[in-house]
């Protein structure tokens, strides 16, 4: 469950400890996310998650209240969007194929954002399993129409990633 306010009208000098020192008396925060410009400089506004829903309800207290000369907005946050899974764990390719090949392959189905060929930790070869992260829905449903096909003299299985193992295929882990 997700206990969040946003609140705005932040003054651009704030830092994070101010911001729990002023949120904390109404309950246990489990996390503050500062939204920050593309250069890092705070942009006063930030999404403050509390453990129970109490806490949220009575940080909406301080909507339109006075903070070092500005005023504070201080909202219910939507529930964060869900990013789309857009990772596809392919196993069955024949561990012979050069990266440059699966590429080419499963590009066939759209743009790629990422590939990631695994390999074995002693050998550094090439396991046959893949992950490939695509920039649109759609690329992802083609290259799943892919899976139970021959690919290379093998069967190829091809399914969407978990959110553990799309996570890790986009940091490279």
């Amino acid at each position: 469950l997700d206990f969040r306010v946003i609140v705005r009208g932040l003054p651009l000098s704030t830092e994070e400890r101010l911001i729990r020192k002023l949120f904390g008396r109404f309950g246990r925060i489990r996390n503050i996310e500062m939204m920050l410009r593309k250069n890092g400089d705070f942009m006063g506004c930030a999404f403050v998650s509390f453990d129970k829903d109490e806490g949220a309800a009575e940080a909406l207290t301080l909507n339109d209240t006075e903070h070092k000369s500005h005023k504070l907005i201080v909202e219910r946050a939507r529930p964060p969007k869900e990013k789309p899974n857009l990772t596809v764990f392919v196993a069955g390719v024949p561990r012979s194929t050069a990266e440059d090949v699966v590429k080419r392959d499963f590009a066939e189905c759209g743009r790629i954002a990422k590939i990631r060929m695994l390999l074995d930790p002693k050998t550094k070869k090439f396991t046959g399993v893949v992950f490939v992260t695509y920039t649109k829905q759609a690329s992802v449903d083609a290259a799943l129409k892919f899976d139970g096909t021959e690919y290379g003299g093998r069967t190829l299985v091809v399914r969407l990633a978990e959110k553990k193992e799309a996570a890790d295929a986009a940091e490279g882990a």
